[in-house]
């Protein structure tokens, strides 16, 4: 077989036509994932300095006491049903 035969042949017109949108694909999805990482690590360095600045902040002031009650967890006794007859054992 010579390379006329070969690039002329539909089999290998469709397997060039397949691994070109194949890899036009992949060029776009690893560009694609480059942007997502440029972005990523544009926020995650904003995310880092606020937490810099913020534990190199002032303290702030204690709540007052009527806003940490609302804070607070109340206990609640909440009724339980179960089947009638003896518990299991363990």
């Amino acid at each position: 077989m010579s390379d006329t035969e070969l690039t002329s042949s539909p089999h290998s017109r469709l397997s060039l036509a397949i691994l070109s949108i194949l890899g036009l694909l992949l060029i776009a999805a690893f560009a694609a994932l480059g942007t997502w990482q440029l972005k990523r690590l544009s926020w995650k360095l904003d995310l880092i300095a606020r937490v810099e600045e913020r534990v190199h902040a002032a303290p702030m002031p204690v709540p007052p006491p009527q806003r940490l009650a609302e804070r607070q967890r109340r206990a609640r006794r909440i009724p339980a049903r179960r089947s009638p007859g003896p518990l299991p054992q363990r």
